[in-house]
């Protein structure tokens, strides 16, 4: 069993390695981890894919010999005035929030930029365009090149002490079940996952991806699974068992499984024919369950409980499936 106390390199991690937005911040991330990594006996390599938009996968096991894939995206987002505020089960609601926040400063500007333009009779036309234009160019650069969020407790670096903690405490033979990918370019469009599932879609046909997004910052655990991965032979029976099993020893905790066509949550298992994506959500009267502070300087919150009950859920459903001969090690 899985102890509540980090792994220390699940500690470095969280306390030197959370901005992972630029290039250089991410090369030392990953100069740093694959070396230590490598001396618990775990070989990761670097999957690179593309040139305009160029994404550096982590990868940890074989696609095509395991039996499913744990994910995590590495990389991080820009810092932002307002948190990208997600509702996985309304999903009208969740678009008008993302339209406001986009759409709202734009209309704000150009009314502005209107009411100067009516009061600055000879403003030149050509100026008026390009302040029309301008602002909400940089307005986008601000959101996609924005300075770097030092700030990612939750978004993704929980994701990703998730799956090293799993990684770690599974037993060898066990590991070799696994391919575990750390996706890059989640940020800007799950431009690295989408790489990774191209490269990979025979091997991908039948596998089950388990992505893990955002899971240190609420009490309710939300499972979403797609339609694929539900109608595979047990399973949601065996997933679920293994969460009931994980939240015996905890309180005020609880989880949810969510087909696909009632919750939306945007993350890297999109597009996979079958998948799971597991989310630490708030919940609120009205509202429901909800993932807020994000991208925002305030996303410091770092539940390692809800690490240990993800990480020990996963061991569970790695041990049910068809057992390997092995000889017992302690952990």
């Amino acid at each position: 069993m899985m102890e509540t106390i980090l792994h220390p390199i699940s500690q470095k991690m969280l306390a030197d390695f959370q901005p992972r937005k630029t290039k250089a911040q991410k090369k030392a991330f990953i100069d740093w981890l694959i070396p230590v990594l490598a001396e618990e006996g775990i070989d990761m390599r670097v999957e690179s894919q593309g040139w305009i938009f160029k994404s550096n996968n982590l990868i940890v096991g074989s696609p095509d010999d395991c039996e499913f894939v744990l994910s995590a995206h590495y990389d991080t987002a820009p810092v932002l005035p307002f948190p990208n505020f997600i509702i996985p089960r309304n999903l009208l609601l969740t678009l008008l929030i993302q339209m406001v926040m986009m759409f709202f400063p734009l209309i704000v500007w150009g009314a502005l930029v209107g009411w100067i333009s009516s009061l600055v009779a000879n403003i030149p036309e050509f100026l008026s365009v390009m302040l029309r234009a301008g602002v909400p160019l940089l307005y986008f650069a601000m959101l996609f090149l924005g300075p770097t969020n030092k700030h990612t407790a939750n978004d993704n670096t929980s994701g990703i002490i998730t799956v090293i903690e799993t990684m770690l405490a599974m037993h060898p033979q066990d590991r070799a079940r696994v391919c575990f990918v750390l996706f890059d370019l989640e940020e800007v469009g799950l431009i690295g996952s989408s790489a990774f599932r191209q490269k990979h879609a025979s091997a991908m046909d039948d596998k089950i991806l388990i992505n893990l997004d955002c899971v240190s910052d609420g009490n309710h655990l939300m499972l979403v699974m797609n339609r694929s991965a539900s109608k595979t032979p047990l399973f949601r029976e065996n997933i679920q068992s293994s969460f009931e099993k994980a939240l015996e020893s905890t309180t005020g905790k609880t989880f949810h499984i969510d087909p696909a066509w009632r919750s939306i949550y945007p993350s890297d298992q999109m597009g996979f024919r079958k998948s799971l994506v597991i989310a630490a959500l708030k919940k609120a009267p009205i509202l429901g369950l909800y993932l807020d502070r994000i991208h925002t300087r305030h996303d410091v919150i770092f539940d390692v409980e809800n690490i240990r009950i993800i990480s020990q859920a996963l061991l569970a459903y790695n041990r049910s499936l068809t057992p390997v001969e092995r000889v017992d090690l302690e952990f």
